[in-house]
Parts: structure tokens; sequence; C-alpha cells
């Protein structure tokens, strides 16, 4: 049994401790997990609040000089060589090292393992390869194989060799997960079989990661899989020892569900076991009683109660009823809304918040919030004359034309009784004042998805408070951060000014901001977390060590022995009305959720907007309601420093690129872009594309029916296709046009992965981060005319759901983020353009 509770990964309480550089605390806590069994101590110190070899060196000091723990072996876990290389000088007898594998290729996984094998100790292996982790059994046990016969081959002992499988999540919901536990017992299986004197470990509670909060299930999971696991050769195991439970304690139904998980014996068993995790969530701890048949029970409570509950369960058959039979009971419609109703969509925002609801849930309760204010609304006309419903205007800010969160935003708003003026997308900030005066709105809401928006969201609070309005100011988007809201727009502007992670909250944060009770308070709250935001920040920035732009140049990826393979096609190829069915089986279904601030198998809304996308899909198909189009290109390029120039036909233009600053640990390089070219000469490709065409026409269709969640969909479904279209040309030009890599043969899962030759770098990316390269990209690939694309001031394509971005042939390529860069290079890049221009 390896303790976990060592590892600031592992446990929360041990990393308060270290942060607070409690040491005392910190020991007895290990004491406490050695007591309670734990055999082997994984430390680990990887967050990036801490300086990883400081915490190291200093825990370590103080746990080797406890005799209590110093009598048993350390397990030193860190994704940094050197704070393992530090954690190993400082061990007293044989340690054990976690982990190396192959990723970096075989010569950099054998330098280390022979370094291990110097500071006498065995080491973690993970089954992770130049292609990734592991997942299947198959190649689970080609990795493994792989790495024996090298360790082996090198002299390194094989009793110190100690194979991780990887622990992989099980019942999560998307059905290539199901094999995940059995695939791991079957490797463990054919390692002991086949790997004569090797260990086997794994971190358990990465199997039950989708029951998080339900320890009952949680520990039910790991001891069944340890049982089987073990008598498959598994021999340690990275767990909390005081949380294991014997396996025959635990209740019949709940185990065989649980081995039916695990062992992937039936193909609904994942949904056995959530109905078993819902009924123990709700009270009954073994799991033991049937499914609950559809009630009615909640029609005897109070109509309050009543409309509560269909808020939070997004339940409309009976809502015009129940807010009626309260108005009737002298309860004024005004106080119907501000009462049950709001406070039904405030337990709504809380559990969103909380990660039990996700967001088509939250529309469902908005939607029951809305018929419920329509059935209000000609009583709150003829007895609350005087009240009208406050406005809130929402904007999509200058140079932006993304809209997806902001029209999520405004449906549930409107659901709960806000008039809502909805300007659109890229609004000048003139433009956005004049209108929230002339219509005497309550409240601003801006959004921006890219980071030229978050200066001009900073433009907007000066033109604010210029104009010296007093009103909220709301601030969202995926460009957006509670940091950059605090350190950089709020102090512009003296009135409110107020971040919104999600939708979900949007209602909560509008109710409290107009109500003249609730608004101290929620105020205070806001300016105490933004003071904590600005705290954190300062601290990491102390931290943060930049090299110069001279030592970060000779810090560079090397360019090896690459050979660029010339194309089998040169210049443009138009991809106008590209087939629809050649691209929909790269859609990114777990990214498409995400845009919905939603995970997949952790509730079965996941299924439904699913469902949802999929029939929109149809739609697509039978109606025509988007076409795909774009261009792409293969052009001859040569890197020259920092920058690529690239030759089409008798125009020669440059990219100037950033490179990364940060001060790397031994052995990691400061990349550039341009170091993934060859430097004798090379080709890159680009492309611009788009699944956008005829959204907005169709988008607006649906919003004349009121159906405001289509034109949501709609548009998060474009935005699937659009990067679909993005995987299925890069699989072309790798296999076809380009064809440097002519003989892959990879899953549409590994192809999502990323598990290919070469990169597909996007404009506006970590390792691109300026948008304005774009327009050297179009004018390369006569994107405006060939496809009818257009660029806004910010650079931003038109329409939206639109990709334009390179690819890079070089097998060595890798994403990286530019991050953080120096005022030296900040010059040098203004300069190469000047000279470049």
């Amino acid at each position: 049994i390896i303790g976990e509770r060592a590892n600031v990964a592992g446990s929360k309480q041990f990393l308060r401790l270290i942060s607070e550089e409690n040491y005392g605390e910190a020991l007895a806590l290990v004491r406490g997990m050695i007591a309670a069994g734990a055999e082997i101590v994984n430390i680990g110190m990887d967050d990036a609040m801490l300086d990883a070899k400081k915490a190291m060196a200093a825990f370590l000091d103080h746990a080797l000089a406890d005799p209590d723990i110093a009598r048993i072996p350390c397990m030193i876990d860190s994704s940094r060589w050197d704070v393992i290389e530090l954690g190993l000088k400082r061990l007293q007898g044989k340690g054990l090292v976690n982990s190396i594998n192959l990723k970096e290729g075989e010569a950099e996984f054998l330098r280390r393992a022979l370094l291990v094998r110097r500071y006498g100790a065995a080491v973690v292996v993970m089954l992770i390869d130049e292609q990734g982790q592991a997942v299947s059994y198959e190649r689970k046990i080609e990795i493994a194989a792989r790495a024996y016969q090298l360790l082996c081959g090198a002299g390194f002992p094989a009793e110190d060799i100690v194979f991780d499988p990887n622990v992989l999540a099980v019942a999560t919901g998307i059905s290539e997960h199901n094999p995940c536990a059995a695939d791991f017992i079957r490797a463990c299986s054919w390692i002991r079989d086949n790997c004569p004197g090797a260990q086997i470990s794994g971190g358990v509670s990465n199997l039950s990661f989708s029951f998080r909060g339900n320890n009952t299930v949680r520990n039910a999971m790991h001891s069944v899989f340890l049982r089987h696991a073990a008598g498959a050769g598994l021999s340690m195991a990275i767990v909390n020892p005081s949380s294991l439970i014997a396996y025959n304690s635990i209740e019949d139904n709940l185990r065989a569900a649980c081995e039916d998980v695990i062992l992937n014996r039936r193909p609904d068993a994942a949904s056995r076991l959530l109905s078993i995790a819902e009924q123990i969530a709700a009270g009954d701890s073994g799991g033991t009683s049937r499914p609950a048949a559809p009630s009615n029970e909640w029609r005897s409570q109070s109509a309050g109660e009543r409309i509560i509950h269909a808020m939070i369960k997004g339940l409309d058959d009976y809502i015009e009823t129940d807010v009626l039979e309260l108005r009737e009971s002298g309860k004024p419609p005004l106080a119907i809304v501000e009462g049950p109703l709001m406070d039904g969509m405030k337990e709504v925002g809380n559990r969103f918040g909380e990660g039990k609801m996700y967001l088509p849930q939250v529309i469902r309760s908005a939607r029951v919030m809305k018929k419920a204010v329509a059935a209000l609304e000609p009583y709150m006309e003829r007895r609350d004359s005087a009240s009208q419903a406050d406005t809130i205007l929402l904007a999509t800010v200058k140079g932006d034309v993304h809209d997806i969160g902001k029209n999520i935003v405004g449906v549930v708003l409107a659901c709960n009784g806000y008039a809502i003026f909805d300007l659109g997308v890229m609004v000048p900030a003139e433009q956005i004042i004049e209108t929230a005066e002339k219509e005497n709105a309550a409240i601003i809401g801006l959004s921006g998805l890219i980071s030229p928006s978050l200066d001009e969201m900073v433009n907007v609070a000066r033109a604010m408070e210029k104009r010296r309005m007093t009103i909220p100011l709301l601030i969202g988007g995926a460009a957006t951060s509670l940091i950059h809201t605090a350190l950089r727009i709020a102090p512009e502007y003296s009135g409110p000014v107020v971040y919104v992670p999600d939708a979900g909250k949007s209602a909560e944060t509008v109710r409290s901001l107009l109500s003249p009770s609730a608004r101290p308070q929620f105020l205070a709250e806001i300016e105490t977390s933004y003071r904590k935001a600005i705290d954190r920040h300062e601290a990491i920035q102390s931290r943060l060590e930049l090299l110069p732009l001279k030592a970060a140049r000779a810090n560079r990826f090397p360019p090896g022995d690459y050979r660029p393979a010339p194309p089998k096609t040169t210049g443009i190829i138009d991809l106008n009305n590209y087939p629809l069915e050649r691209v929909i089986p790269y859609i990114d279904w777990q990214s498409f959720l995400q845009s919905w601030e939603m995970k997949s198998g952790e509730d079965g809304s996941s299924n439904d907007i699913l469902d949802d996308a999929k029939a929109m899909l149809d739609s697509i198909r039978r109606e025509g309601l988007l076409q795909l189009k774009g261009v792409a290109g293969i052009f001859p390029a040569a890197a020259n420093g920092d920058d690529i120039t690239v030759t089409s036909g008798s125009q020669r233009r440059r990219f100037c690129f950033l490179r990364s600053q940060a001060k790397k640990s031994g052995g990691i390089w400061n990349p550039c872009l341009a170091d993934f070219l060859a430097p004798s000469g090379d080709w890159l490709g680009l492309f611009a594309l788009s699944a956008g065409f005829g959204v907005e026409a169709a988008a607006a269709g649906y919003r004349r029916s009121n159906d405001d969640y289509r034109a949501a969909l709609l548009a998060t479904v474009a935005n699937a296709l659009t990067e679909a279209f993005a995987e299925a040309v890069h699989l072309r030009i790798r296999r076809e046009w380009w064809g440097y890599a002519p003989d892959e043969s990879l899953s549409i899962q590994d192809i999502l992965k990323g598990n290919y030759a070469g990169i597909r770098p996007a404009f506006g990316y970590p390792a691109c981060p300026d948008h304005q390269d774009k327009r050297i990209a179009f004018e390369l690939l006569e994107a405006e005319e060939r496809s009818g694309f257009a660029l806004t001031d910010s650079a931003m394509i038109i329409p939206a759901s639109s990709v334009c971005g390179m690819v890079f042939a070089n097998p060595a390529a890798y994403y990286f983020g530019v991050g953080p860069v120096g005022e030296d290079q900040s010059r040098d890049l203004e300069e190469r353009r000047k000279a470049g221009a």
C-alpha cells in the first residue's frame, strides 16, 4: 500500500500544510497514514503555487529525521526530473521514483533509468510512449514489452522495475471507457507472465472519478478493483489506506454492480451503478432498493414549495397552475417572481456551480421560469403597472464575432423576467454606452472570446466612467477571467464590475445587483474575491523567472535530422462546399459538451444534449442549414531565426513568431514555431475553414420562433463541425496532398487526441497568440476571394465558427504555449515586423 496523502496532488490538507510550511502537522498526517497501513510514502510537491524543489527539500529534511517515517521507503513523485533528482539525493535508503516513460524517446528514457539506478532506487514506468498514454490492453502490453526489453538490455535489475499500466476512469458514460478497468487487469496478468521479476502499481483513485462526492461507491469500487487486480499480479497500489474496506463487507447489490463495471460484464453496467449511487446519495446506504417510480408526492406541498421543486427539476406541467394559485391566495405577482421563483433559480445556480447540474438543465429551469412569468404578466401589468422589467443590455465587444455564451446568458435572464436588449457582435464602446442610456439599461453585460476583446472591455469601462455612469458592468466569455477583471477592468470604472464565470450564475448575479437588500453584501463578497485573486497572482508573478531573449534562443528546439518530404500537391486547394459526411466522423463530442459547460457521463443531461445535437445534425443535412467552405495551401517556406518566410507565386510574406522565454528545468527547450522548419528549406501548410456560412440566418429563424435554445445549439454544433473540418483536412494534407505520412493508420480517437505526425496550430492559440497573423495567411490563401471570408479589425473571422492555422510536418514538432515574454522580445518583435513590412 503506497500512501497518497503526502502528495499535494492527492490531499488538499497536505497541500495547505506545506503551503503554510506547517511541517509539524504535515508529519503528523503522514504518521497517521503509516499507522493506517501505508507501507511506502508517496511524496509529491507538484503544484502551480509551490516551489516544488524547495518544498521537496524542506519536507524530506523534516520527514527523514522522524523515526516513524524514516523507517519505511519513500516514493519521489514528480513530473519534473530536477525535483526527482533532488529527492533521490536526500533519501537515506532505497527509494522509488514515480516515474519515467517513453514519451521523449528511448535515449532519454534510458538516461533517466540509469541515473535512478546510480542513486540506488527502483523506478515506476508509466505505460506512455511517443504516441501517448496506453489506454487499450494491446497498447499497454506493447509498451510494457518494449520498456522491459530496453531496461533489462541496459542492465537495469528486473526486480527494480515497477510498471504502472494506467488506471483510468470507468462508468463515465462514454462507451470507449467501459473496458478500461478490465484492460488494466488483463495487462497485469500479461506483465506478471511475460516480464519476470517486475512489479506492478496503479493509482487507484482515478478509477472512480465519475463518482466523486459519493465515498460509499468509490470505496466499494476500489475494493473490488484491488481484489481482481491483485489476483492478476498488481503488487502495489497508491491509495489512502484509511479508506479501504473489506471486499466481503460490501453490500451484495453494490458489490455486484461494481464488478459488472470493473470487469465490463454487461453493456448497462454503468447505468446500473449510477442508479445505485443515486439511491445511496438519497439515503439508502446499501443501494438495495429499486429505483423509485416517478412520484407526484411533491404535489401535496404548498404552492411555494411546489414552484421551487418545479424550478429545480425543470418541470413545467403544473407551473402555471401553481403560480396562479399563489396569486389568488393574495400574494402579489412581483412577490412570486422575487420569492419562490427566484429562490428556485438561486438553488439551480448553486447546484450548477457545484457540478450537480449542467447547462441544459439550467436552461430547462429557465424555461419553467419563463412560463411562470408569462402566466403572471397580465396581472403584473394591471396590478403592478408601476413596475417595469429591468433592461439588461448585452453585447459582444468590437472586433469579436462570437456570441454563443452571450446568447445562452440572454436566454437564462429573459426567462427570469428581465428585458434583454442584445446588440449582437462587434459592438463599439460608443454604441454600447449610447444604447444603454437610451434604453435606460439597469446593467451592461459584455462578452468576449479572444484576447483583444479584453482591451476593448477596458475601453468600455473607461467610457462608462467618463460618462459618469453608475450601473453595474458584467464581464464574461472565454477570454475573460477573475484576475483580469480584478486587475485591469474593475480599476477603470467606479461602478460595480462583476466577473460572471458561467451562464448558470447570471440570474443570481443580476438579482443580487438589482436588490437593494442583497447588493451590499454581494459587492463586499466580490471585492474579497478580487483581492484574493490579486494576491494569488502577485505571489505567482514573484516566482516567475524569464530568460533574456538571447539565452532563450540559445536553448531553442534543436533541428535534429528532420528532412522534409516534398509535397505531392503545392499551391492553393479549394475546399468550398466540402461534403458534410466526410467531416462528421471527426466531431469531438467531448469538446462539444465542454462548450455547454458539461462533462460526459456524470448526468443523464449529457445524453440529452448529445441527442439534441445529433438531431440538429440531421436537420443540417436535410435542410442544408449551413455550408462547409474553405481553402488550404502548401507553400515553400524557410525559417530565419524566429521568422518564417513563405512564397506563393511572386509574393513572399513573413510570419514573425514569439519564443517561449520562461526559465526551463534541465533538458526542456524554449521553443518557437520557426524551430520546427528545416533550416535548409521546407514547406508550410495553411488553412482557413468554416462551418459558419448559413448559421446566422438559420439561427435567426429559430429566434423568430422563440426557440433560443436551438439557435444556441446550432452555433455550438457549427463550432464542433469547424474543428472536425480542420481534422479532416489535416488528415488529407498528411496522407494525400502533402503526403508526409502516407502510411498513417490511426483510429478517430487517436486523431482527436493529436497522436499524429506534425502539428496544426491555429492563429490566436498559445503557440502563436497574435490573431493579426491571419492577415498574412489570408493573403497567401486568397481566402476572401475564394471562400468569402472577412476579417474584423482585431482579425476575427467572419463568419463565426471559422478557424485559420498552419500545418508543420516535422514529426518532432509539438504544441506549446509561448507564455509571458520580456520587454526585450517585445522590442525585437516590433523591429522584425517593421523590417519585414
